[in-house]
């Protein structure tokens, strides 16, 4: 049979040996788990370059609609400016006659 010593060295290379199973099973978790990490990352980063866009969008409808307010009320005013204009023409020549 086995020495005492032989049993010893018998159990301690299974140790060894599941030892290194589990050191290779554990790098693999960390690998996984790193790839989690990045992909989580990328996500967030996708996600806030997302709300930015729709804040700068908002911005964008906002200044459109507020151009698009001041341009007729520019155009009334010039109307309204031609009209006057328009009127004291009218009256000028009824004037002279």
């Amino acid at each position: 049979m086995f020495s005492k010593t032989q049993a010893a060295t018998r159990i301690l290379a299974r140790q060894l040996v599941r030892l290194r199973q589990q050191i290779i099973n554990l790098q693999g978790s960390r690998a996984q788990i790193r790839g989690v990490a990045t992909h989580t990352l990328a996500l967030y980063v996708s996600t806030s370059i997302s709300t930015g866009i729709k804040g700068a969008t908002k911005a964008m409808v906002a200044m459109n609609k507020i151009e698009m307010m001041s341009e007729a009320i520019n155009e009334t005013l010039d109307k309204d400016e031609a009209e006057k204009e328009t009127e004291e023409l009218t009256n000028q020549v009824q004037a002279y006659h």
